[in-house]
């Protein structure tokens, strides 16, 4: 099953389970892909705009490296919301980030996936091209070497 076909069922579902919300969210993201003419994941790009080098694990075991886009990656700027007692004393500060800035992203391109940072990706998650680093891959000692999928927030 394709990307467009997944969005589609995921959109039905979440419909289904009264989300719908998010079903709509869903909906505008799979329309926007088909509208960029991205049916394929062979017209894909995906972009590095983290600010370390990212390992792609591929299903058949091969691997692609990523090299950052910039030196300067996107990021979010929030407000302290509140501060609530926490365990052992430290405070615990909420953080909101609908409605926060996301500086240096940049603007949408067809084809063009980014692979950003989760708070990034969750800040702007009305974008169609963000993409955040899934399913890790660690060594014997737990390092994480790579990752073998994409995650999307909506």
């Amino acid at each position: 099953m394709n990307i467009i076909a997944r969005l589609i069922k995921l959109a039905n579902d979440l419909d289904a389970q009264g989300n719908t919300e998010t079903a709509e969210n869903v909906d505008k993201i799979t329309t926007e892909m088909i509208n960029k003419g991205e049916e394929s994941h062979s017209n894909f790009q995906v972009e590095n705009w983290t600010p370390h080098p990212v390992t792609l694990i591929l299903t058949d075991g091969s691997k692609i490296a990523l090299e950052p886009k910039t030196s300067t990656p996107p990021r979010v700027i929030q407000k302290k919301e509140e501060d609530i007692p926490g365990p052992h004393g430290m405070p615990i500060i909420l953080r909101n980030t609908s409605g926060a800035v996301v500086e240096r992203l940049p603007e949408e391109r067809p084809g063009i996936f980014l692979l950003v940072s989760s708070i990034v990706a969750s800040a702007a998650a009305e974008r169609s091209d963000l993409l955040v680093p899934n399913d890790f891959a660690r060594d014997e000692e737990g390092n994480i070497v790579g990752c073998k999928s994409f995650a999307k927030y909506i």
